[in-house]
């Protein structure tokens, strides 16, 4: 048909979506396309595996074939992306660090990143430049390809790392480091290598002096997800008990303490989750909140 019609350009694009026989027919097309005026342009991305479907096109060693890899768009670049789609003069960095990081390094997944926040409001144009709402963004519903790539994130950490991550996943969207270091009982200075892995990864970001964020609600709760009941709860009542052993501290830290030993193992300390409960409850009535009395 080629032959007779041609020459002839024909372009496929999302190749890493077909199945591994289809691919196999336009590798056999290829290979026909050599014999006739015909160009064959295929477009793909890494798969949803990790794999790229062009290294069967490789492997077939066409001698009129033209491979093109684009690199993965770094920081900077899908900055420079976001502002100019944007179409405002000024983007804070926090913006743009926050659409980068959760984008999966292709144009369209950082226009895909942006719509997202756009549509819940977590970006906003204030007095001409863009800003992030922090608590917004980490709720905003991301396209589904980011949540693949947070996925791969969290599979691609070492296993020391991922525990690391396990536990602060359980500790909260924020978490402090030393408290982390403390409930799983290791030195500061070795946990910050395992911070900084996941930073490496996209998993975490700093917050402040001395704690850590996740970069996405999401991410967490896939962590945790993953992490499966019981051992949420075992990771519940060790931080639990790590917040008991500290001084008494603010009305806040005797409600965590008080809802990790609720979430934890209840039966592995009861008189301590007692205790817990009642300084939590006496501090809600001290400071005349009667919903968070009642509740503990």
């Amino acid at each position: 048909l080629f032959r007779r019609v041609g020459p002839v350009l024909v372009t496929v694009d999302d190749l890493q979506w077909m199945d591994a026989p289809s691919r196999d027919v336009f590798v056999r097309l290829a290979h026909r396309a050599q014999e006739a005026p015909v160009v064959l342009g295929l477009a793909t991305r890494v798969d949803a595996t990790g794999e790229t479907p062009v290294e069967r096109f490789r492997a077939a060693d066409l001698p009129r074939a033209t491979l093109i890899d684009l690199r993965e768009l770094d920081g900077n670049a899908a900055a420079r992306l976001a502002t100019l789609w944007l179409g405002a003069p000024e983007a804070s960095d926090e913006m743009l660090s926050h659409v980068a990081a959760l984008s999966d390094g292709t144009p369209l997944g950082v226009l895909e990143v942006l719509g997202a926040m756009l549509d819940t409001g977590a970006i906003r144009l204030e007095r001409g430049k863009w800003q992030l709402d922090r608590a917004r963004a980490e709720r905003a519903a991301l396209p589904a390809r980011a949540f693949e790539l947070l996925g791969r994130r969290v599979e691609g950490l070492p296993p020391a790392s991922a525990r690391v991550i396990e536990q602060g996943a359980v500790l909260g969207q924020v978490f402090e480091d030393a408290l982390l270091a403390e409930v799983l009982d290791i030195p500061l200075e070795h946990l910050g290598f395992a911070l900084a892995e996941a930073r490496r990864a996209g998993v975490l970001v700093i917050e402040g002096a001395a704690a850590h964020r996740f970069v996405h609600d999401g991410l967490r709760e896939i962590v945790l997800a993953r992490l499966g009941g019981a051992a949420v709860r075992a990771a519940h009542q060790r931080t639990a008990e790590a917040l008991m052993r500290r001084p008494a501290g603010s009305v806040e830290d005797l409600f965590a303490t008080a809802s990790h030993y609720a979430a934890g193992e209840l039966e592995a300390a009861p008189a301590a989750a007692y205790a817990a409960y009642r300084r939590a409850a006496q501090a809600a009535l001290d400071s005349f909140d009667n919903r968070g009395a009642i509740r503990f």
